[in-house]
């Protein structure tokens, strides 16, 4: 998805959404100030921008049945309506990564992941993120990542080279390499598409 779509579809998801809902008189929820609702609905929208309209049409039909607040006259909380739309439309694992994904894998970050073998631990921890945030992970959570990635990196080394040297290697081993080298042909191909982009 481009800058163009998630706008285009952030915009989707206020008007089939927040602007229904409220024009039926819902109100902001009872936990949050306007400037926290207004968050809440920026999130929501950033989060759910690649999510079709007809999905988004029962995501405002569950909410409009189950509003949130003590007297039953609230927008749901973000984490409700969010909830309910992965019920609704479950997120596809293959797809397109995300802005935050190819511009990390373009960056010397990524690359240096790539060509140090810690890349499939890094887009896990890119795919790990709270819905809607975007930040990069600092020098800290690098080196966590770097040593999440130290026993998968090692297993898969020794593996390469019991092959290479014509020994045999188990089922399990075979298939963990197989998993492992699909994993990091995935981050070379983000990082393929952050460039093209």
């Amino acid at each position: 998805m481009d800058a163009k779509e998630q706008a285009d579809g952030e915009k989707r998801v206020m008007t089939l959404v927040f602007t229904q809902l409220e024009d039926l008189g819902l109100g902001r929820p009872t936990t949050t100030t306007k400037a926290g609702y207004e968050k809440m609905k920026q999130t929501v929208c950033q989060c759910l921008a690649g999510v079709e309209a007809a999905a988004l049409a029962e995501l405002c039909d569950w909410a409009q049945a189950h509003p949130g607040g003590p007297n039953k006259d609230r927008v749901p909380i973000g984490l409700k309506l969010l909830e309910r739309a992965r019920e609704i439309s479950p997120p596809d694992t293959k797809a397109a990564p995300s802005p935050l994904m190819q511009s990390i894998f373009r960056a010397d970050l990524g690359r240096r992941a790539i060509r140090e073998g810690w890349s499939v631990e890094l887009l896990k921890w890119v795919r790990a993120r709270p819905a809607g945030e975007r930040k990069w992970p600092g020098g800290y959570t690098q080196d966590q990542i770097k040593q999440q990635a130290y026993e998968p990196r090692r297993r898969l080394g020794d593996i390469e080279l019991r092959l290479s040297e014509g020994r045999a290697v188990s089922d399990d081993e075979a298939a963990f390499r197989d998993r492992r080298l699909a994993a990091l042909r995935e981050c070379e191909d983000i990082a393929a598409q952050g460039v093209e982009a």
